[in-house]
C-alpha cells in the first residue's frame, strides 16, 4: 500500500476544495469515519490535480505500458 500511496503523492497535488462563495477551503473533519469494524473515512471535498505536464506524460506512458501487459489477462 505504501508504494501505491507514494506514486499517488508523486503524481498529484491533493488540496482542499475551495468554496466558490467564500473563497475559503471547505473544512475537512479528520474524525469523520463510518462506524463499525471496517472503518473508512466519510466523503470529503478535495481537489486532485496532476503536478505538471511531465507528470501527466509519465502517467500516460505507464498506463499504456500496464494496459498492454494486462491485456493478456482479459
Amino acid at each position: 500500500m505504501w508504494r501505491i500511496m507514494a506514486k499517488i503523492l508523486w503524481g498529484f497535488k491533493i488540496e482542499p476544495e475551495i468554496d466558490p462563495d467564500t473563497g475559503k477551503p471547505y473544512p475537512i473533519d479528520t474524525d469523520a469515519y463510518n462506524p463499525g469494524i471496517l472503518q473508512a473515512p466519510l466523503p470529503f471535498r478535495a481537489k486532485i490535480t496532476p503536478r505538471s505536464d511531465a507528470h501527466i506524460a509519465t502517467i500516460r506512458k505507464e498506463w499504456k505500458e500496464s494496459a498492454d501487459v494486462l491485456a493478456a489477462f482479459e
